[in-house]
């Protein structure tokens, strides 16, 4: 479980960076602690972050107070990423069921952030860090999702299709994803990295929010 820690341990950088050195610093910096995250989760200090980085830790102290600073930076970025990426589905052109498999295909993809940090994110970093926008971003995510699968199947009514008896059949599709990558981070990484995970959901989703039976096993 990932360890707890203070208010204090939990801050915003202390400044953003402006020029393209600074830019270039803090990008190092952040792959840095992203790096050590996976090989050693929350065990580094700044001084391990700043050689990582190749760079002083004067100048990591310009931009980060502590480590938990820098690691909850570079977890925003990949809630961020993902947020803005589902949002670009939500807002696309596509058919509703291409929507859908679009949102699973991401989810299940390395597009918004590698699987190893992804993984090191969900084991060692605690949701109480504001700064991550882990619980802020979660909230987002579903709800840009929940749009996804009300627009599929107001599609199939409007079709003349199939559509759930059941309203809870919705958001149940929707944990069904979020669980399904959590649990393969954790336990099959393989099924990820192996582009596997999102061809064994893509079926039940459509199956559920279809109102139709669960495919074969």
């Amino acid at each position: 479980m990932p360890k707890k820690t203070t208010a204090s341990q939990d801050p915003a950088p202390r400044k953003r960076a402006t020029t393209d050195s600074a830019k270039a610093l803090v990008e190092a910096v952040v792959i840095a602690a992203g790096e050590l995250l996976i090989d050693r989760g929350l065990a580094f200090s700044t001084n391990d972050v700043a050689k990582r980085a190749g760079v002083s830790i004067g100048s990591l102290y310009q931009y980060f107070p502590n480590k938990e600073a820098v690691v909850a930076e570079a977890t925003r970025r990949v809630n961020d990423k993902l947020r803005a990426q589902v949002q670009a589905i939500v807002d696309s052109e596509a058919s509703p069921p291409d929507k859908l498999d679009a949102a699973v295909d991401l989810a299940c993809s390395d597009r918004f952030g590698g699987i190893e940090l992804r993984r090191a994110i969900f084991t060692h970093v605690p949701r109480s860090w504001s700064y991550t926008t882990i619980a802020e971003n979660e909230k987002a995510v579903l709800a840009q999702l929940m749009c996804i699968a009300e627009e599929l199947v107001a599609w199939r009514r409007a079709q003349g299709l199939p559509t759930p008896a059941d309203a809870s059949g919705v958001p149940v599709a929707l944990f069904m994803i979020r669980g399904a990558v959590q649990g393969a981070l954790m336990y099959e990484p393989h099924l990820l990295a192996e582009n596997r995970l999102a061809d064994m959901l893509r079926p039940h989703m459509h199956a559920i929010l279809g109102g139709g039976p669960l495919p074969n096993a």
